[in-house]
């Protein structure tokens, strides 16, 4: 979803205690890492400062380990 000033929101209902990187490309051959959120409530929240310079970009969550808390 697009915020006001551009800025591209996602929220996905997860299961809670685990973590997704987010990857972003514009061509769906080459994928960017970007961050990884973990799931907090039960969804997975980004959003992409970035996005207002991309206005064709793709968004995808890949699921990882999440590192331990210190």
């Amino acid at each position: 979803m697009r915020l006001p000033g551009g800025l591209f929101n996602v929220c996905v209902p997860m299961d809670p205690n685990h973590c997704f990187r987010v990857e972003s490309t514009s061509d769906f051959k080459v994928w960017t890492p970007l961050c990884t959120v973990p799931v907090n409530e039960g969804s997975a929240h980004y959003v992409d400062p970035d996005a207002p310079n991309a206005p064709r970009q793709f968004y995808r969550l890949v699921p990882v380990a999440c590192e331990p808390e210190e």
